[in-house]
């Protein structure tokens, strides 16, 4: 029986990969709701926990935000039932998530705060950097902009603890856009070199591009023009290099100029 719960989860991890790209949203719904009943019924309640967490993924494709909390809120009550609290972190930033989209950031930043506090406890560094850069998403749409420099830096901590470079590009770029959006445009461009640095250590030329289209903005913010374009062309040299589908469009940017 294990054996055939193994089989049945791989199954339906292969299918919702093929769904997701090729069928109606209603077969993707029908897959996870045969995999909540399948595991509920081989009495797998990590595996139940994730069914819900993936139906509430696909309510929130749907923008059906409602629907996607009753599924966290299930999920979450199943992983406090087991003593998983790995698995009701990971419920609680899908809720705190799902808030956010609805526009109650508050209620989104309780759950944020939530779930940094469980992965804290539990050791988990990888999670606590996640959740910090949600909060600083979350306080950047809230206006304030400095604490969420203060989270987005707390979450680069952890994440040059781990030494990751593509993650820790990755909030150098969440870093600089908050910079930018406060006004503190030199000082996002001296984050955005650190972050282009990150992606050149971990070889991702589609990660370096966007930074440098990011940056290009910036330098158009301070009239310099004849910058934003050498940046434009740089990034879509590596674009073009990395097979990313951003070249194209890119590409008709830049022949509009």
């Amino acid at each position: 029986a294990a054996g055939l719960d193994a089989a049945t989860r791989r199954l339906v991890a292969v299918l919702t990969r093929l769904l997701d790209r090729r069928a109606h949203w209603s077969d993707v719904r029908e897959l996870h709701e045969l995999a909540l009943t399948t595991a509920r019924r081989a009495g797998s309640g990590r595996q139940e926990a994730v069914a819900l967490l993936n139906l509430g993924n696909l309510h929130v494709a749907r923008d059906e935000l409602e629907e996607a909390l009753s599924c966290y809120r299930a999920a979450l009550e199943v992983s406090r039932g087991l003593g998983d609290p790995a698995g009701e972190g990971r419920a609680m930033v899908n809720l705190g998530n799902a808030y956010a989209d609805l526009g109650d950031l508050q209620r989104a930043a309780d759950w944020y705060d939530r779930s940094l506090l469980l992965r804290r406890t539990i050791g988990d560094a990888a999670g606590q950097a996640r959740v910090l850069s949600h909060l600083g998403r979350l306080h950047a749409r809230m206006g304030r902009f400095e604490q969420s420099v203060r989270d987005h830096r707390a979450a680069l901590g952890v994440r040059r603890r781990i030494g990751d470079p593509a993650d820790i590009g990755r909030v150098l770029t969440d870093i600089a856009a908050v910079l930018g959006e406060a006004g503190r445009t030199q000082e996002a461009l001296a984050v955005y070199r650190d972050a282009l640095e990150a992606f050149r250590a971990a070889g991702d030329e589609r990660l370096e591009a966007l930074a440098l289209l990011h940056s290009a903005e910036l330098a158009l913010d301070t009239g310099d023009v004849r910058e934003a374009r050498l940046r434009r062309r740089q990034a879509l040299a590596l674009l073009v290099d990395a097979g990313a589908p951003e070249a194209d469009e890119v590409r008709r940017y830049l022949g509009d100029e």
